[in-house]
């Protein structure tokens, strides 16, 4: 009995949590891009494309420039850091 009432409230909880009047959320200051895929093309990958036709490429935060330590420095307990 109690799974059948857990059952049922989760039912009606799920079709009365649905609601399309829901407004969009809105970003003060936003620009509208559209993300397309250029993998093809010149070593580009994904890139915003502005209402403009401007397209611009997302910067890798990840790579700082700078090659990873090869093996031997990284086994040395001196340049651990």
């Amino acid at each position: 009995m109690t799974m059948r009432l857990l059952t049922f409230v989760m039912i009606v909880f799920v079709f009365l949590s649905c609601d399309d009047n829901t407004p969009a959320l809105s970003c003060e200051g936003g620009v509208v891009a559209t993300v397309r895929d250029l993998t093809g093309l010149d070593g580009c990958g994904f890139v915003f494309e502005l209402q403009d036709g401007t397209k611009l490429e997302p910067y890798l935060i990840g790579y700082c420039g700078t090659p990873p330590l090869p093996k031997e420095i990284t086994e040395k307990p001196a340049l651990q850091f």
